[in-house]
């Protein structure tokens, strides 16, 4: 390990703490309005996909669509960039 004047101690690695979703309520709105627009670009992308559903759930979210065809990973890329369009 490299040597070093920081202020604190380096050689110990500092403990990140991430909360639940049941123990903040800025996260659960973060991943209820994150799922949202993930299917806002599920139903631009794919018109004929339906949202069925999606909350948020202890370590992120999900939704379930019916899709006359199964999505592809070329197809969650999509999506992901999609997505990632819509966030400020």
């Amino acid at each position: 390990m490299v040597k070093s004047d920081a202020p604190f101690n380096v050689e110990q690695p500092a403990k990140i703490y991430l909360p639940r979703t049941s123990e903040s309520e800025t996260l659960k709105k973060i991943r209820h309005t994150t799922s949202h627009v993930m299917a806002m670009a599920v139903q631009k992308l794919f018109p004929k996909a339906q949202v069925t559903i999606g909350p948020w759930i202890e370590n992120g979210f999900y939704y379930d669509f019916d899709s006359p065809d199964p999505f592809t990973e070329k197809d969650l890329k999509a999506i992901k960039r999609d997505g990632e369009n819509h966030q400020t």
